[in-house]
């Protein structure tokens, strides 16, 4: 009979995971690391795990720690301001682009604010990214249009489940339909990654792969080989050919902006100790309120090394507060961790 199925799971790296969750206090949250090149799935950590002990405290936990947060969905925000330069860029839209961003803007009729009240004065796309600027990617967006950046998401894998195994998959999120976007304040709220658009910790690691692969995108998948009882291998697992939808030079422009965002903007807290490193930040309002505080959603996504990425990583967390406080930490301690490896 069959000996079992082996899979892409890195046991070392899923405990780096899991350690640099729990250094950093992420009691509820996500982390996931992908084969750069490949988009195999390295580590799968959820926090809270349930207590194989007493299932049916587990059961009663408000925590709800048999949800597998890395596969559920939630709100993304600025992690999603990757798509809209990667459209940009792709329709001919120079990253030398120039907004004024004066801390808010009208779009018919309804005012968006900028998190920098004040204004981050002119900027170009790069430095955008690096501030995360709602007012430009505002702009931006006007500029390339919802079918553009929708048919970009959606190449880029997010609006789709990815399935794992027979039985495993992830939520397809949400990404709206273009008669969803159907005010040019509608499409003002998805350019920077609000509204209705939902996606997975899984998504958004396929989604920066692409990117960190040289606009490639490949379904993750967890399932390397069969082995028989002698754990003689059998069967290989055969992943859906890669799809190109970017190109080098839109990957290389996009990779700069990222690294920017690490070396000197919000993403500081996230600059390994070795190497260089790419990522974007990201607080994410979920719509709810808790205490008469807004209730919002932490993101860090990014790769390691920037210049041959070996390592897509994605931390979330629930129910944060900053995501350069929140999340860049966990992924700047992985990529310590796993400077070493290869």
């Amino acid at each position: 009979s069959p000996g079992g199925v082996v899979l892409t799971v890195d046991r070392d790296i899923q405990k780096i995971c899991e350690d640099a969750m729990s250094r950093n206090a992420v009691t509820k949250g996500a982390v996931v690391v992908l084969d750069a090149v490949t988009g195999e799935i390295l580590a799968l950590a959820s926090k809270p795990v349930f207590d194989r002990t007493d299932l049916a405290e587990s059961l009663d936990d408000d925590n709800q720690p048999f949800v597998n947060r890395a596969l559920s969905h939630y709100a993304v925000g600025s992690v999603f301001k990757t798509v809209i330069a990667s459209a940009a860029l792709e329709t001919g839209i120079s990253e030398n682009t120039v907004f004024e961003c004066t801390g808010n803007v009208n779009v018919s009729g309804v005012v968006f604010n900028c998190h920098e009240r004040n204004g981050h004065g002119l900027l170009d796309m790069t430095g955008a990214m690096a501030v995360s600027c709602n007012c430009y990617f505002i702009k931006l967006g006007q500029l390339v249009g919802a079918e553009k950046i929708l048919e970009t998401a959606s190449a880029m894998g997010l609006g789709t489940e990815i399935m794992l195994c027979d039985g495993m998959s992830s939520s397809a999120g949400n990404l709206p339909s273009a008669d969803d976007i159907d005010s040019l304040p509608a499409l003002a709220n998805l350019s920077f990654g609000q509204g209705a658009l939902l996606a997975t910790p899984l998504q958004i690691a396929a989604m920066y792969q692409v990117v960190a692969s040289g606009g490639y995108y490949t379904v993750p998948y967890v399932t390397k080989n069969m082995v028989d009882e002698n754990g003689e291998v059998y069967a290989e697992y055969r992943n859906d050919p890669a799809v190109r939808v970017l190109s080098d030079d839109v990957c290389a422009k996009i990779t700069r902006m990222l690294e920017k965002t690490v070396s000197e903007g919000s993403g500081k807290n996230a600059a390994p100790m070795t190497g260089t490193a790419a990522g974007k930040t990201a607080t994410a309002e979920t719509g709810k309120t808790e205490n008469g505080e807004k209730t919002v959603h932490t993101w860090f996504a990014g790769y390691y090394p920037s210049d041959k990425p070996k390592y897509v990583i994605v931390v979330f967390r629930e129910d944060g507060s900053y995501s350069g406080t929140d999340t860049a930490p966990v992924f700047r301690d992985i990529a310590d961790a796993l400077s070493g490896k290869g």
